[in-house]
């Protein structure tokens, strides 16, 4: 009876760990994909500078919203 007692309970903790283990395969799948997308990294990279600055500025718009703008210029002399 002890015998088959640890022999289910070997079976339970063998059954955990794959469940474990596939949850952190598709965990680093998903990390894989995020980190290999430039766009997702520099979003990730600029997201604590961009709360910084809308701190200091205080707004809450996106990080170069309104921050830079062009402007036409009509003359040469408007270069120097």
């Amino acid at each position: 009876m002890l015998i088959l007692s640890l022999i289910i309970f070997a079976t339970f903790i063998l059954c955990n760990l794959r469940k474990q283990r596939n949850a952190l395969d598709i965990q680093i799948e998903v990390w894989r994909t995020c980190l290999s997308d430039l766009s997702w990294f520099m979003r990730c990279l600029n997201e604590h500078i961009v709360r910084l600055t809308n701190t200091e500025d205080d707004c809450t718009s996106r990080f170069w919203e309104g921050r830079f703008k062009s402007q036409a210029l009509l003359y040469e002399a408007a270069l120097t």
